[in-house]
């Protein structure tokens, strides 16, 4: 069946890729064991921009009002943090390293960045655990923002997507970025292709099939007629819960040989590659 439509992956795929996951799990974790360490104190101090004893939702209210407790503290307000996070976890990189000084958060080891923030926030309760997941998630937000001013599209980028819609592949672009991440480093991609869609634009995001079914919806393709291009395992497991075909790409810092073990459909070097290859399948509809 020829193909109708290629969904792309962002990060690692159609840009280069400059977040620092290692250190981002270090800095969560750390986060973490503080909130930990102050668990069960009830003096209302900042130390670090630290709260050692987190607002109540009434207090997050009036958090700027003059004389409150949080007025000077580093939590930012509500209005302003991302609703979840980019932060899927290259395969041959290290699982989340929980505090020396927290066993409570060593069973979550093996969970990538979102899913640990989430699950380190239930370990430490209602007020410390919000209070830690708004701080999780600020960080995020900021050294998503900082590592956007770093990097760029690929050469190959602006034109395979051109190529594909020329050839009556119609693209889109689905990411657990935040939209302005997005935007900062393809500001043009209107220009290139029908839609992209950010973790704010979703229910739920990659691995989640709804993000590639989503997509794939407003585009007017089956899951059948449709390839969902990658850089990471996961791009290629969100593939086969669709039901797409799938393309890895080796382009992201995960190897070819880990993504060989995947079993996609198509597996790259760089999606530079991906017109030949296509033709060479006889996939391209013209």
């Amino acid at each position: 069946m020829f193909l109708r439509a290629a969904v792309f992956d962002f990060d690692g795929t159609l840009a280069r890729p400059s977040l620092d996951f290692p250190l981002m799990r270090e800095r969560i974790a750390q986060l973490a064991g503080e909130y930990l360490a102050l668990r069960g104190s009830d003096v209302p101090t900042v130390s670090n921009g630290l709260l050692s004893s987190a607002p109540t939702r009434h207090e997050w209210a009036g958090a700027s009002a003059p004389g409150s407790r949080f007025a000077q503290s580093a939590l930012p307000p509500l209005s302003v943090l991302p609703a979840s996070l980019e932060a899927p976890l290259p395969t041959d990189a290290p699982a989340f390293a929980a505090p020396a000084s927290a066993p409570a958060f060593a069973a979550l080891d093996a969970l990538p960045a979102l899913e640990w923030i989430e699950a380190a926030a239930d370990v430490l309760g209602p007020h410390l655990g919000d209070a830690f997941r708004f701080q999780a998630h600020a960080l995020i937000a900021t050294m998503e923002h900082e590592a956007a001013q770093r990097t760029s599209l690929f050469p190959f980028a602006r034109p395979l997507l051109l190529g594909l819609e020329a050839r009556g592949v119609a693209v889109g672009i689905i990411t657990r970025n935040n939209r302005a991440s997005v935007q900062a480093v393809f500001p043009d991609a209107p220009a290139f292709t029908r839609l992209v869609l950010t973790r704010e634009d979703v229910a739920a995001v990659k691995p989640d099939p709804t993000h590639l079914l989503a997509a794939l919806e407003q585009i007017g393709a089956s899951p059948e007629a449709s390839l969902m291009v990658g850089d990471h395992p996961s791009d290629v497991l969100t593939a086969r819960r669709a039901g797409t075909r799938s393309a890895a790409v080796a382009s992201g810092g995960t190897t070819l040989a880990a993504l060989e073990r995947e079993a996609p459909d198509l597996l790259l070097q760089d999606a530079g590659e991906l017109l030949e290859m296509l033709a060479a399948r006889g996939w391209l509809p013209s």
